[in-house]
């Protein structure tokens, strides 16, 4: 009984901390009101957020090291990742832009759950599995001001052409996490 009881207090704790951890770093967008008029919101159904930018730099500030970060979800809630760093510039362009990263993630929760994530001076951006959907995560353009969308790839693409380039490039094996 003893156990169980442990088990389920430490459980809870962890809940707890991985819960404020994402409070802290994300919060959501209200209201169209908590978005300036300066600022552009993407065209997609999802959920609005802002980041704390400080933590979340702080957070990729060693980007040989590997991090757990909360990941919004469109329909309210976090995923929990494990992001890896996975260098795809080329060693002369990565020491020429040093803030540029792409990382491979993993679901903590569910590992067949993957994801590709990058982080640059706009922010961070991904692209990653939940409940067998894809889901992306962009900030507005030119890293509008932290405003972040998370919306189901279903959702993003209203051009034809670019919506079946997509299919092909997820569907198609063209991505290749593993």
């Amino acid at each position: 009984m003893k156990i169980i009881f442990s088990a389920c207090l430490v459980a809870s704790l962890f809940s707890s901390v991985c819960s404020a951890k994402s409070q802290s770093l994300w919060h959501d967008v209200q209201a169209k009101a908590d978005i300036s008029t300066e600022q552009v919101r993407l065209p997609y159904p999802g959920r609005d957020l802002r980041v704390d930018d400080v933590q979340l730099f702080k957070m990729f500030k060693d980007k040989s090291a590997q991090l757990e970060i909360p990941v919004p979800l469109p329909d309210g809630g976090f995923a929990r990742y494990r992001l890896s760093p996975s260098p795809v510039l080329a060693p002369e362009l990565a020491s020429k832009f040093p803030d540029l990263m792409a990382y491979q993630g993993i679901d903590l929760d569910n590992p067949k759950n993957i994801g590709r994530f990058d982080i640059s001076p706009n922010g961070l951006a991904g692209m990653f599995r939940h409940q067998g959907e894809w889901i992306f995560l962009s900030s507005g353009p030119n890293g509008n001001d932290a405003v972040y969308t998370s919306y189901y790839r279903k959702n993003a693409i209203p051009d034809f052409n670019l919506r079946r380039l997509a299919n092909d490039v997820i569907d198609g094996g063209l991505i290749d996490f593993y």
